[in-house]
């Protein structure tokens, strides 16, 4: 194997780590919530809530700190967003004695999870040859799900025998370690990158930011997939218990629904590269088809939430990584900048999501939620699809994958 090869994969490991380090705060959180909330005192709603100011911290952090990581350069961004969740884990574990104390701390995670995922998306864009980013990018996107399945293995493994709090610790540990690798990639690299962009494309097309007016609308779908796709990770478990399935295998269950999300999102790279797909029509059909899967989460019977669940993880979740692609794809050179402003899309629709998903189930039932969270992964596809059909009459030329050469993202003309 060639030392750019070994490098690539290592860059893929590293990022996959900092990525999973930096959301497992919020989804150990929805795992844990059973236990959690008995201890500190809150509900659906207010398990929304909590989960909400995370992402909305992340929300708002998630442009500027994607800047500041291209000042810091790759390395050093990603140790600074690894040590940051570790803290976060270690203040939940120690300080979160009510439920106000817990909203402080996941704040401050929230932030070094904004700066997570635009990081770690420039960060391979610029190490990844441009023909493997499908399925690379695929890999990274796996690490939403990676949290979730090591937070569901923690509900029968450590907060079911040692107590919730142990199960931070764990998290905190992780988080360290992930930084030491980083800290150990930047030693042993001759010459590390000081820019986490991708390398800037041929001078007659000049590398330029694209405007909120071009990437709003997948901004806007990537927010309404996450409202449905983040209420699935952080209320599975309670739905789970509240149809009668044990606790533990509710755990399980959201560890099984993870796995198969992996799996998907690395299948549906894979299968971009090979084919050479442009990305955003096979993430509006994935978006569109995991609607059947919160179809059945909405009938309530431990069955249809075992089927639905499953479904939807391996629908819906497996779109964003051909979502991040797609956006890196387009846009050589301004990964980072790109990536953040479709990335706050995503954290609004984290966040808002599990508080509106909690407040439906306050007013009106668990089943109106699910409900919601379906409509909601069905025009997120619709936009995805819409947005793709503009871009191929105002762009002829894109009607396959965007070379690493090609011209700037450009706004598309109205249909």
């Amino acid at each position: 194997m060639s030392a750019a090869a070994r490098g690539a994969r290592g860059a893929v490991g590293l990022g996959l780590a900092v990525a999973v380090v930096g959301v497992l705060p919020s989804f150990l959180l929805g795992a844990l919530a059973v236990q959690m909330g008995r201890d500190l005192g809150f509900g659906p709603a207010g398990l929304g809530g909590a989960t909400a100011a995370f992402f909305v911290v992340s929300a708002f952090g998630s442009v500027p700190l994607g800047l500041l990581a291209d000042r810091l350069g790759g390395p050093r961004s990603l140790r600074a967003c690894a040590l940051g969740s570790a803290a976060c884990c270690a203040a939940v574990a120690v300080l979160a004695r009510s439920y106000p104390s817990l909203i402080a701390v996941l704040v401050a995670g929230g932030a070094a999870n904004g700066m997570a995922q635009p990081t770690v998306n420039a960060f391979l864009a610029g190490r990844v040859p441009a023909d493997r980013q499908g399925v690379v990018f695929g890999i990274k996107q796996s690490a939403i799900p990676g949290a979730v399945l090591l937070s569901g293995l923690s509900v029968p493994l450590v907060a079911l025998t040692v107590g919730w709090r142990w199960a931070y610790v764990g998290a905190a540990v992780l988080g360290l370690v992930v930084a030491a690798a980083v800290r150990s990639e930047e030693r042993d690299s001759p010459t590390p990158p000081r820019s986490t962009s991708a390398p800037a494309p041929p001078s007659r097309a000049p590398t330029r930011t694209p405007s909120a007016r071009v990437l709003g609308p997948l901004a806007v779908a990537a927010c309404l997939g996450a409202f449905s796709g983040t209420a699935l990770g952080a209320f599975l478990v309670t739905s789970s218990v509240d149809a009668g399935i044990e606790e533990g295998r509710a755990g399980v269950l959201l560890a099984a629904g993870s796995a198969v999300c992996i799996v998907a999102r690395v299948v549906v790279g894979w299968l971009a590269d090979r084919h050479a797909s442009e990305g955003l029509m096979p993430a509006a059909a994935l978006l569109a088809g995991g609607t059947v899967g919160y179809a059945l989460l909405a009938a309530g019977s431990p069955w249809t939430i075992v089927v639905g669940s499953l479904l939807a993880f391996g629908l819906t979740w497996a779109s964003p990584g051909l979502l991040n692609f797609a956006v890196v794809a387009r846009t050589p050179g301004a990964a980072a900048k790109a990536t953040g402003v479709t990335q706050s899309g995503v954290y609004v629709g984290a966040g808002l999501g599990p508080l509106l998903f909690g407040q439906i189930v306050a007013s009106v039932s668990l089943e109106a939620a699910w409900i919601a969270a379906a409509v909601s992964a069905g025009l997120a596809g619709g936009i995805v699809a819409w947005w793709r059909r503009v871009e191929k009459r105002s762009h002829p030329e894109r009607g396959g994958r965007p070379s690493s050469g090609s011209r700037p993202f450009q706004v598309p003309s109205g249909p």
